[in-house]
């Protein structure tokens, strides 16, 4: 741009707002390589928090599976803790190893529902006295859908069928084994029990499946002394 002397300020000043005009802005080759920045920014993000989020999701099933194994034990300990005799019941602790299941509609792990039943002392009712009952561990596979069952019925039948029912694990109870300690010292732990002694302890596996998330479980295994009256 040819200036005059006395218009140089001018052109000096026109000058440099061409020059600002042309740093202003960004080129079209600047806004993708930012775009694109972005993206794999957000994706890497995104895939770092689902990650994060189905880790603590896990860890939350398997502590809320750990609490039901957990809750079972207890209830068959408090069970075995009110364990009566053979003399004074008629009847002895009885558990049965479960049986043959057809793997070709039935999952392997499913072969192990074993049944578990204790003579106790019932609850009163009124001013009645306390009378003995036949409490049963069992997995149910039908409407339950595999829940683990405790079932409170009458000394009359080796396991009770009929009577009180409750769900003690919500979960889906994969598997269920019991093992019996005997005081033979050459026989140790059995698969079944048919007294009419009560076996010294029970030994309880447990394998728990979150309904919601098949594939996540948990192995639990307790040893329960018996207590007998």
């Amino acid at each position: 741009m040819n200036c005059l002397p006395s218009q140089r300020r001018e052109c000096s000043r026109r000058i440099a707002d061409r020059r600002y005009r042309r740093r202003a802005g960004f080129t079209l080759l600047e806004v993708l390589v930012v775009l694109t920045i972005l993206g794999v920014v957000s994706t890497l993000g995104i895939s770092a928090f689902v990650t994060v989020m189905s880790a603590w999701n896990e860890g939350k099933t398997l502590t809320e599976l750990d609490a039901q194994a957990e809750e079972a034990f207890e209830e068959i300990r408090r069970d075995l803790a009110d364990a009566l005799s053979y003399e004074l019941s008629g009847v002895a602790l009885r558990g049965t190893s479960g049986d043959a299941i057809d793997t070709d509609t039935v999952p392997a792990a499913h072969n192990a529902d074993d049944s578990v039943s204790i003579p106790i002392q019932g609850a009163a009712v009124g001013r009645a006295r306390q009378r003995a009952e036949m409490v049963g561990y069992r997995v149910d596979r039908g409407t339950a859908e595999g829940s683990l069952i405790r079932t409170v019925g009458s000394l009359d039948e080796d396991f009770p069928t009929t009577g009180r029912q409750e769900v003690i694990a919500r979960a889906r109870t994969v598997a269920f084994r019991a093992e019996y300690l005997s005081d033979d010292p050459g026989r140790l732990w059995e698969s079944e029990w048919h007294g009419p002694g009560h076996p010294k302890a029970v030994r309880i596996s447990l394998t728990l499946e979150d309904r919601d998330r098949p594939g996540i479980q948990i192995s639990r295994k307790a040893v329960l002394r018996v207590h007998v009256r």
